[in-house]
């Protein structure tokens, strides 16, 4: 069932939702001439593609396709259906709503309503954690084990911090005291059933801090035991409103400082993060209870380029650096390692040493990749016995082997010379048999780069030279989705239509359009167009840079090229069945005439 929003309510809405700032929500955009540009967000790409036009408010992937208007980049983003990206947008901009009766099929009212009182009810237990916490003569234990660990005034306030009581049924009570239904409380995290009947808090006697998703609604809460008690740290379960995978601790506080900074910190644990901050690192998140998901290094590669992952310097933090790295690697991060030293935390750290020495530590003591590799390696490895010496080595040959740049090869080549009083053309020599080993020498370096480079193109894209024909019908289509008069003076010159198929839906449709709704723009004209692919058509031929006026010269010339080539097509067919003529006079003849049509087809 189609929910009909009114007109001009969507003309509202859409003129207030600057494409440039909600689409710098998701992408790290910088200026490129007229127009903005970015990693897409659709799919994965080491090299910009991505690019949106604030002057006509619509976006295009010159990699994957993906194209529309403010609308469509959160429909296919985050997969919400068109009201439900309108209500968002809606809200976004404080714009007031009709009641909406009618629900489409893929966004039932009881979907939305649970949702939307899942994330109701963890701002009313944020609230109320946090007034405990403050205000409270029951939240005092959390208030001390703040105290105690330094906590400011500023930290608590920044990162809403508050207290769960060492009771059973306080945020049960609070929930179901505002009619909160108990049975979606439990599938939102909030509570756990008993077993035999009734509810009780998932979060008792820890200090509490919310955790907000990329929109900066609070979805979840992390929880640190006070005194004895396992787990030391508990984090909500998965939810629908919450997945671990996606989100990031602090990230929709931090995003504006690390997109700023083109830098992100990524630390083990939120009270990392909350040190951090304490110390003045405002560009500072962290995962929740899980290693880093395919999905943190986009988020965090769509925000900056260059990650520095500060984890602790002991086994278990070295190897979280291991795991780490190929997923940051993948999607084109710039990464450095900044490694504590074994026993520290950060918040350890900054109590012993000052915020100035941490802030100092996080800009200085960082280690490139290989770095890392190397110091990694020694760890695990006594370098003494000369058995592990040459294995430790032969292990880090093979890790210079695999890297892109001769300088950073050379680089290490040489720090492992003299390290171990090697020969430098002895360690080249043994590298470049472990790169024809691994497929990975310099002669095959040009083709594996090119392979990288190649990007999955839309069908109305090509690499090939393109076809007289083609580019005319685009040209034309370019200045009509730009110009409503150009569309009238195409519709009384071109007899023949369009020959590429969806060139001609998508010309048939503008044309439709344009007559019924004189009034509307090419915005609404983009979303009417219930044929993604042609909606991704116009948003492509809108993001070209065209002339803002076609001389009647020009607008022959275009119709010209369109009307020939059926034309042009038939002298083909004709010429290879020529070719099968048995005489070959007649054949040649035949030929000559076509060859004689054909150039006076095309004026020459």
């Amino acid at each position: 069932m189609s929910v009909k929003i009114p007109d001009e309510k969507l003309s509202e809405i859409r003129n207030a939702s600057d494409i440039v700032d909600v689409i710098g929500e998701y992408v790290q955009l910088k200026k490129n001439g007229r127009q903005y540009g970015g990693l897409c967000p659709f799919h994965d790409e080491k090299t910009p593609s991505f690019s949106v036009s604030e002057e006509k408010q619509v976006y295009h992937c010159f990699g994957c396709g993906a194209g529309g208007n403010v609308f469509t980049f959160l429909q296919e983003l985050e997969g919400w259906s068109f009201t439900k990206t309108v209500t968002h947008l809606a809200d976004k901009n404080k714009i007031s709503l009709p009641q909406i009766t009618q629900l489409s099929e893929d966004d039932s009212r009881e979907d939305t309503s649970k949702i939307e009182a899942m994330k109701k009810a963890h701002q009313l237990a944020a609230s109320t954690y946090h007034s405990i916490f403050m205000f409270t003569e029951e939240g005092s234990p959390g208030r001390v084990y703040a105290e105690e660990r330094w906590f400011s005034q500023a930290q608590i306030d920044h990162f809403k911090i508050g207290y769960a009581l060492d009771e059973w049924e306080t945020i049960s009570k609070v929930l179901e005291q505002n009619e909160f239904d108990l049975e979606i409380m439990e599938e939102a995290g909030l509570v756990a059933k008993r077993k035999t009947s009734g509810f009780y808090d998932l979060f008792r006697h820890r200090l509490i801090f919310p955790i907000s998703d990329n929109n900066g609604d609070i979805v979840g809460f992390g929880g640190r035991m006070i005194g004895e008690g396992q787990p030391k740290y508990l984090n909500s379960p998965e939810t629908p409103i919450y997945q671990k995978a996606k989100t990031l601790f602090h990230m929709y506080e931090a995003r504006p400082i690390i997109r700023k900074k083109d830098r992100a910190y990524l630390f083990e644990g939120a009270f990392d993060v909350m040190a951090a901050w304490k110390s003045g690192v405002e560009n500072a998140v962290a995962t929740l209870g899980t290693a880093l998901s395919p999905d943190h290094a986009k988020l965090l590669r769509r925000n900056a380029e260059e990650i520095v992952v500060c984890f602790d310097g002991d086994k278990a933090g070295r190897e979280a650096i291991r795991k780490t790295i190929p997923y940051l690697e993948k999607v084109g991060c710039r990464i450095q390692i900044c490694l504590l030293p074994d026993g520290y935390d950060p918040d350890d750290f900054v109590k012993e040493f000052g915020s100035d020495a941490f802030k100092l530590h996080l800009e200085e003591e960082l280690l490139s990749v290989m770095a890392f590799k190397m110091h990694d390696a020694k760890q695990t490895k006594n370098l003494e016995n000369e058995g592990e010496r040459l294995k430790y080595i032969e292990d880090m040959l093979e890790e210079i082997a695999s890297l892109d740049q001769s300088i950073e090869q050379e680089h290490y080549l040489r720090q492992l010379s003299n390290e171990f009083n090697l020969s430098l053309h002895v360690l080249q020599q043994e590298m470049e048999r472990k790169e024809k080993k691994q497929g990975h020498s310099k002669q095959e370096q040009p083709s594996e780069q090119r392979k990288e480079t190649i990007k999955p193109h839309h069908h109305f894209q090509t690499s090939r030279p393109m076809a007289a024909h083609i580019k005319a019908e685009r040209m034309l289509l370019a200045y009509m989705l730009q110009d409503e008069e150009m569309i009238w003076r195409v519709a009384e010159r071109l007899e023949s239509g369009f020959n590429i198929d969806e060139h001609g839906a998508l010309y048939a449709y503008l044309l439709s359009f344009v007559s019924q709704h004189p009034e509307k723009g090419i915005n609404d004209f983009i979303e009417s167009l219930e044929d993604q692919n042609l909606a991704k058509l116009a948003a492509y031929l809108l993001m070209q840079d065209i002339k803002m006026d076609c001389t009647d010269d020009e607008l022959h010339d275009y119709i010209k090229k369109i009307e020939q080539y059926p034309k042009l097509l038939q002298i083909k067919e004709k010429q290879q069945a020529a070719r099968l003529e048995q005489d070959p006079i007649l054949a040649a003849q035949k030929q000559m005439e076509l060859i004689r049509e054909k150039r006076e087809l095309l004026g020459k």
